[in-house]
């Protein structure tokens, strides 16, 4: 994959001005490329930041795993959850 990403990056460098802000925020939600893909970036001249490292489980306590089609909730019940 990283081999395929710098022809992209070669590819795209020539279509898109860099980024503008300082530096860019990566979730990878602890997968693979959270070992990696900042480091990567960086070496192309963009300052990321991985941050799913320092969070605890993305999901924890989201009941992701219990939502139905029909289920529905209001910003205040989400607010009072412990979801991160």
């Amino acid at each position: 994959h990283q081999n395929l990403l710098i022809v992209r990056l070669a590819e795209f460098e020539g279509m898109f001005s860099p980024p503008s802000i300082d530096k860019i925020l990566i979730d990878s939600s602890k997968g693979a490329a959270s070992e990696w893909l900042s480091g990567f970036l960086g070496k192309a001249g963009v300052e990321a930041e991985e941050v799913s490292v320092h969070a605890s489980a993305l999901n924890q306590n989201c009941g992701a795993g219990e939502f139905s089609p029909t289920d529905t909730w209001t910003w205040e019940e989400a607010a009072k959850d412990s979801h991160v």
